[in-house]
């Protein structure tokens, strides 16, 4: 090799090194952005279903308060006097 391809080798190189610190910083980036979206959906995920849980439990006390009966087919509530079910038609016991 001559003289003059010395440094372009050099070069090469460098950029070589260069590039592949910048795809290591940018793949690190995108771990920490999966990592934390994970962590957000986990903690969205056990807030959203203690809230329904305490929906559930809500409805349920309702319900029994007011006498509702839940109609076998569609799950709708239904006044204690109906005889059918006001969404899906349904004979109610």
């Amino acid at each position: 090799m001559t003289a003059k391809h010395d440094p372009e080798l050099a070069e090469v190189q460098r950029l070589e090194a260069s590039l592949c610190e910048m795809e290591a910083a940018l793949n690190e980036h995108y771990r920490d952005i999966g990592k934390s979206l994970l962590e957000f959906a986990e903690k969205e995920d056990r807030e959203i279903n203690q809230l329904v849980d305490q929906i559930i439990e809500t409805r349920r006390q309702l319900t029994a308060l007011q006498g509702q009966v839940r109609c076998p087919a569609c799950l709708a509530y239904n006044d204690p006097v109906s005889r059918y079910c006001s969404r899906c038609g349904a004979k109610l016991q």
